[in-house]
């Protein structure tokens, strides 16, 4: 939800200048009532660069969850101010943090505090629902095998890597949950939503992901690879091995970092054969080893982790 206060902070020069002081005079009339005088500024988009030095902030931490310069946008214009706010972003933070190695190789530099924290899983929400074993009803109506997707459903996907999978497995089912966006990939869309082993369930809540996930059988990471999907960090990987679930992945670098639990589809015929062993392996055989994995990889590890590094910036008086 958008605070009452919300502005775009773009536009033509005059008014994104004129935005930008009442986007920052929000946001520190909202920090004084709320009794805050030198916040942690932490922000997430380039285009908040212009908050930073501006607040009286006692540190300042640009997190870094995305490559934009891999996104595909029609106005090349755009991008490049956007990459440019972030070089000046990347140089005027005290520290920034990154969620993949790829991330920390493109934003380091000599001068630069750039830090890896990758993303991670609530661990417990789905030990409790591995304990549950609650299948939702439009979930439980599919039939297995049930290898599936949970995330954005977009242009990042290999949507026609998804279709040959489905026309190669009539006997299968394809699960896809999440919101779908539909720029610049309609016609894939289009195609896989008339085939009948295709099921698109929708968006579902947060805490109703585990017991979708814990339902599936073979957990998807389907990507495209490119210039964005190389830098991720998928939160639905940690999210499939603490389900038990295999995992079959296209080969982005995150899930070859995870080779010993995520099997890797090089091509469409080397991903479908992987999802077949993913189908015929029996689920307890490696369930312990996937689980145990995700307990190394929880939120919780990643807000200590955090918190270690601002104490350390904090103690040093930046």
């Amino acid at each position: 939800m958008q605070s009452p206060h919300y502005l775009p902070v773009s536009g033509p020069k005059g008014v994104g200048a004129f935005l930008r002081r009442r986007w920052l005079a929000a946001i520190r009339s909202s920090a004084r009532r709320a009794g805050i005088a030198r916040p942690i500024l932490w922000v997430s988009l380039p285009e908040q660069a212009s908050a930073v030095g501006h607040l009286g902030e006692a540190l300042s931490i640009y997190h870094i969850v995305d490559e934009y310069s891999g996104y595909t946008v029609e106005d090349e214009g755009l991008r490049q101010r956007l990459m440019g706010a972030e070089q000046a972003l990347l140089d005027s933070v005290d520290l920034s943090i990154v969620v993949s190695d790829e991330l920390m190789a493109a934003k380091s530099d000599g001068q630069r505090q750039v830090y890896l924290v990758e993303n991670a899983v609530d661990y417990a929400r789905f030990a409790e629902a591995r304990q549950r074993a609650a299948t939702p009803p439009d979930l439980a109506a599919i039939p297995g095998p049930r290898l599936g997707y949970s995330g954005l459903i977009g242009k990042r996907l290999n949507l026609s890597l998804l279709g040959t999978l489905a026309k190669a497995h009539p006997d299968w089912s394809l699960v896809l949950l999440g919101k779908v966006d539909r720029r610049q990939c309609e016609a894939e869309l289009v195609a896989l939503e008339s085939m009948n082993n295709v099921h698109f369930l929708g968006r579902k809540e947060p805490h109703e992901v585990p017991d979708y996930v814990t339902g599936l059988d073979v957990g998807l990471l389907p990507y495209e690879i490119n210039t964005e999907t190389q830098h991720i960090s998928p939160l639905k990987m940690f999210e499939y091995l603490g389900a038990g679930l295999p995992v079959v992945s296209t080969g982005i670098p995150a899930a070859r970092r995870k080779a010993a639990f995520v099997a890797i589809g090089e091509d469409s015929a080397s991903f479908i054969r992987a999802c077949e062993d993913a189908v015929a392996e029996d689920r307890c055989t490696r369930f312990d080893e996937r689980v145990s994995e995700a307990a190394a990889n929880t939120w919780d590890q990643r807000v200590e982790q955090i918190s270690t590094l601002l104490r350390r910036h904090l103690g040093a008086g930046v």
